[in-house]
């Protein structure tokens, strides 16, 4: 959300920043506002996610490391694979350069 002009502002919290919306709702309940609030409807687009198996030793090992990190291991693994394709791509492009052939 980009800052907002005067004129602008919130309908409740009454900021003009993302940084004034969260101390708002940090500090209020949306209990004491529900009066204020009016239904609305919206669609949301998710980009579809794929799921693979994964040993069970060896998610144990990742579910340990992503710990040790402090974040999700899922979030890990996308970044482990990540890496690896890009690393895949490096060679695949060096690989494609010397031999000729047009990279994939």
């Amino acid at each position: 959300m980009k800052e907002n002009n005067n004129n602008n502002k919130t309908s409740i919290s009454k900021a003009s920043t993302l940084e004034e919306i969260g101390e708002f709702w940090d500090n209020h309940s949306l209990a004491d506002y529900w009066d204020q609030t009016k239904e609305v409807e919206f669609k949301i687009r998710a980009t579809r996610r794929h799921r693979a198996t994964i040993d069970p030793e060896l998610y144990k090992k990742i579910t340990s490391c992503s710990h040790k990190r402090g974040i999700l291991p899922k979030t890990l693994i996308n970044l482990w694979l990540t890496e690896k394709v890009k690393e895949y791509e490096i060679v695949s492009d060096k690989n494609a350069d010397q031999s000729g052939a047009p990279p994939h």
